[in-house]
């Protein structure tokens, strides 16, 4: 099996399994960032804060997206302080980096 990636932009992160768990993983050179599994139903979901969106990666233009439910949200990486975050128009989300 290749390795699923999201890419954005001219960046790239692989998914990766990094725990027995099952937990999912985004890796981006050294850094990991924690994908939740929430859902039992085996939709893997991308938690910030209290906040969970399914992940599913929507063709639009050549451009990756998450959608949750009936919104799409665009896959934008803002550096701020050197943290990565996924903005969906004005809203930013922070993807906290989980220590292996």
């Amino acid at each position: 099996m290749g390795t699923p990636y999201i890419q954005s932009h001219n960046r790239i992160f692989a998914l990766r399994l990094v725990s027995r768990t099952g937990t999912l993983y985004i890796q981006n050179h050294n850094r990991v960032f924690e994908l939740r599994l929430v859902s039992r139903t085996g939709t893997t979901y991308i938690q910030s804060h209290n906040r969970v969106f399914a992940l599913r990666l929507v063709s639009r233009t050549g451009t990756p997206y998450i959608q949750s439910h009936n919104r799409v949200f665009a896959l934008r990486l803002v550096s701020r302080t050197g943290t990565p975050y996924i903005q969906s128009h004005n809203r930013v989300f922070a993807l906290r980096p989980v220590s292996r």
